[in-house]
């Protein structure tokens, strides 16, 4: 009885489906057809993920379409991978206020800031002016005294 009902739970979708009972070729072979066709999907996430953690770990790159020479001290500038640090950005006693630093050294810092909120990428590609640092290193010692 058992047999019967497990028998007829297997023939009645297909008799269902109106289409005629599958070989055991046909099905493997179908299989296989799905085998590969996860495979390609993997196979393009695979290479969708890897791209991503190289752009990650490549870091981001602010000197894109930047002039490699500063604009306060018209000098040569060196590109420097650098740390990204994310939060509010906090002027320790001693340091030059934002406006100053703008106007004054803007290519003095040795890191970049990543804003509020906590991003991917964990360095970044930055220009770093010799003389923008001397400056800032001046101003600290007129300054702070």
């Amino acid at each position: 009885m058992k047999l019967r009902l497990l028998s007829l739970a297997l023939i009645l979708p297909l008799l269902a489906s109106g289409e005629p009972p599958k070989t055991t070729e046909e099905r493997l072979h179908g299989e296989l057809r799905e085998i590969q066709q996860v495979r390609e999907t993997l196979d393009q996430r695979e290479r969708a993920v890897t791209a991503r953690i190289e752009e990650i770990q490549a870091g981001r790159d602010t000197t894109n379409g930047i002039s490699n020479v500063c604009p306060v001290h018209n000098s040569q500038m060196r590109i420097v991978r650098a740390p990204i640090t994310y939060g509010v950005p906090l002027v320790r006693p001693g340091d030059p206020p934002p406006d100053v630093r703008s106007r004054e050294f803007p290519f003095a810092l040795e890191y970049w800031p990543g804003g509020c909120v906590v991003g991917d990428y964990t360095r970044a590609k930055i220009y770093v002016c010799p003389v923008c640092q001397r400056a800032e290193k001046q101003w600290k010692k007129t300054h702070n005294r």
